[in-house]
C-alpha cells in the first residue's frame, strides 16, 4: 500500500513535465554546471589513460583532484555544490531558523536566480530533489527560469526500459516472498545478491531486443543485462545534444543539471565504448588494460571487485557520453564561449585502495573525493591542478569574472570562497544519509573533521568531535 501511495504522488507531481529545451548562444557567454551524483575524482587519470581521447574531447579543462565534499552523501555534499559555502552543513546549522529541507530546496536556486538576476536565461534539470518528488512544481514556481525534467518523457528505448522495469518489479515481489517464507540455509542462494538466478520476464515479444533489467554477473568481467536507473540516465546524457539549440545571437545562458549516471554500479561492455548489453564479456579486454590499476596518483588502485569496477565503468561512461556532448557544442561554434563545470557531491568508498585513505574510523577519503573539473572561456588544452578545493567552490567558479559581487538572493550575504581562504574546512561525516532521519532544522550529531591543503595527507585532518 505505502510503495502504492508513492508512485500515485511521483506520478501527479511529474503529469506537468516541461521537456528539455536547452538553449546556448554561439556569440554571448554560456556557463554550464554538471552535477554527476557519486562521480570519484580518483578515477580521472584511469580513465584518460583508458580512453586517450577524452583529453581531446575536455580540452580546456582542468582537473582539481585535490578536490573534497562536505558530506558523504547527496544530503549533506550537494547543498554546498549547489548555493556555496553559505550551504555546508556547518553553516546549515547555523540557521535554525529553517528547516534543513527549505535549506536544502533554497541551495538548488541560489544559481539559477543570480544567473537570472543578472540577464542570462536560466535553465535546470533533473535537480536532485532528495526531499520529495513533490517538491518539483516548487522549483516551477521561480519566475523566469526554465524548469526540466525528463523523468516521464518517452520514446521507443525508455518506452521498453519502463516496460521491463514493471516486470522485474511485479517479479521481485513474488520472488521476495519466497526468499523470506524460505529456510534460512537456503535464503542467500535463492536471493543471489538480489537476482534471484533470473533477469527481468520479458512477457512482450516487442520487447525481445531491449536491453534486458536487472543485470546479472558472474565476475568483474561477465555479465548480462543492465541496472535500469542507469539505463535511464545514461539515456540523457545521450539525448544532450538532440535537447540543445545552439542559437546564432548575443544572449547570455546558464544551465544547470544533475545526472546519476556515475551513480548507479553497472558492468558494460568496455570493446563496445563501455555501453550497456544483455552479453557483457570484457575478459580479454579486461586482461589488455590491466594498467588501469596503477594510475592514480602512483598508486595500487584495485578493480578486483563487482563494485569496483562496475563504478569505474558507470563513471567512464557518463564521461564519454558528456565528451559526445562537448563535441556536439564544438561542432555548432559555443563551446569556447562556454564556461564549463563537473563536479560531484560526493564519491563512494569501495577500498580502491584498500585502507589507504580510511583515515579514521568513520573517514574514508574515497566516500569524500568528489570529482571537479572547469572549463573556462577560450580556454585550450587538457591541465592539472593540485589547488586545494571544494565542491562548493563550484558557485564562485562560475560566476567569477561574470557577476561583480555576487550575493545570495535568499539571504543577502556574498557569494565566496572566504571560508576555505581563511583557513581549514570543516567536514561533516555522518552516515545519515535519509531525509527523513533529518527532518529537523540542524543535521543529526555525528563525527566533525577540519582538513587544510593537500586532502590525502592524513596530517591535515583533524578529529574535532561529535556534535
Amino acid at each position: 500500500t505505502t510503495i502504492s501511495k508513492d508512485f500515485a504522488v511521483l506520478k501527479e507531481s511529474y503529469a506537468d513535465e516541461k521537456e528539455p529545451d536547452i538553449r546556448l548562444s554561439k556569440n554571448g557567454k554560456n556557463v554550464v554546471v554538471i552535477m554527476l551524483d557519486r562521480s570519484a575524482g580518483f578515477f580521472m587519470s584511469s580513465m584518460l589513460k583508458d580512453k586517450s581521447t577524452l583529453k581531446t574531447q575536455y580540452s580546456g579543462f582542468t582537473y582539481y583532484p585535490n578536490s573534497v565534499s562536505f558530506g558523504c552523501f547527496t544530503l549533506t555534499g550537494a547543498p554546498g555544490l549547489f548555493g556555496g559555502y553559505e550551504y555546508t552543513p556547518e553553516e546549515m546549522n547555523k540557521r535554525p531558523d529553517k528547516l534543513l529541507s527549505e535549506k536544502y530546496m533554497e541551495s538548488l536556486m541560489v544559481m539559477p536566480q543570480v544567473f537570472k538576476n543578472a540577464g542570462y536565461k536560466s535553465q535546470v534539470m533533473n535537480l536532485p530533489l532528495i526531499y520529495g518528488h513533490d517538491k518539483v512544481s516548487e522549483l516551477r514556481e521561480y519566475e523566469g527560469i526554465d524548469v526540466f525534467s525528463t523523468s516521464t518523457l518517452m520514446n521507443p528505448e525508455k518506452e521498453a526500459l519502463y516496460y521491463l522495469t514493471d516486470s522485474a518489479r511485479y517479479r521481485d515481489f513474488f520472488l521476495y516472498s519466497i526468499f523470506k517464507t524460505a529456510p534460512t540455509v537456503l535464503q542467500e542462494s535463492i536471493y543471489s545478491n538480489g537476482n534471484y538466478h533470473s533477469l527481468g520476464v520479458v512477457y512482450d515479444d516487442k520487447y525481445a531486443d531491449a536491453i534486458k533489467v536487472p543485470q546479472t554477473w558472474e565476475s568483474i568481467s561477465v555479465a548480462s543485462g543492465s541496472d535500469a536507473r542507469y539505463l535511464d540516465n545514461r539515456f540523457v546524457l545521450e539525448q544532450l545534444p538532440s535537447y540543445t539549440t545552439v542559437e546564432d545571437d548575443d544572449g547570455c545562458h546558464f544551465f544547470m543539471f544533475d545526472n546519476e549516471c556515475a551513480h548507479q554500479p553497472n558492468l558494460l561492455s568496455e570493446a563496445d565504448g563501455f555501453a550497456p548489453s544483455n552479453n557483457i564479456d570484457n575478459t580479454r579486454y579486461d586482461a589488455q588494460h590491466s594498467y588501469r590499476s596503477v594510475t592514480y596518483r602512483g598508486e595500487l588502485m584495485n578493480l578486483m571487485t563487482y563494485m569496483q569496477m562496475s563504478s569505474y565503468q558507470v563513471n567512464m561512461s557518463a564521461f564519454i557520453q558528456l565528451g559526445k556532448w562537448f563535441d556536439y557544442l564544438k561542432e555548432n561554434d559555443c563551446y569556447d564561449n562556454t564556461r564549463i563545470i563537473i563536479v560531484s557531491d560526493h564519491a563512494r568508498d569501495r577500498k580502491f585502495f584498500g585502507e589507504r585513505y580510511h583515515f579514521y574510523d568513520d573517514l574514508k577519503l574515497e566516500d569524500l573525493n568528489c570529482i571537479l573539473m572547469y572549463k573556462d572561456f577560450g580556454s585550450e588544452g587538457f591541465t592539472q591542478s593540485e589547488e586545494f578545493m571544494t565542491n562548493a567552490d563550484t558557485p564562485t567558479l562560475a560566476m567569477q569574472g561574470l557577476i561583480e559581487d555576487p550575493v545570495n538572493p535568499f539571504t543577502g550575504n556574498p557569494i565566496n570562497d572566504n571560508i576555505k581562504r581563511n583557513g581549514p574546512v570543516h567536514i561533516f561525516a555522518t552516515r545519515n544519509w535519509r531525509p527523513e532521519g533529518n527532518t529537523g532544522s540542524v543535521y543529526n550529531a555525528a563525527s566533525w573533521y577540519s582538513v587544510h591543503d593537500s586532502i590525502f595527507e592524513k596530517e591535515n585532518w583533524e578529529y574535532l568531535g561529535k556534535y
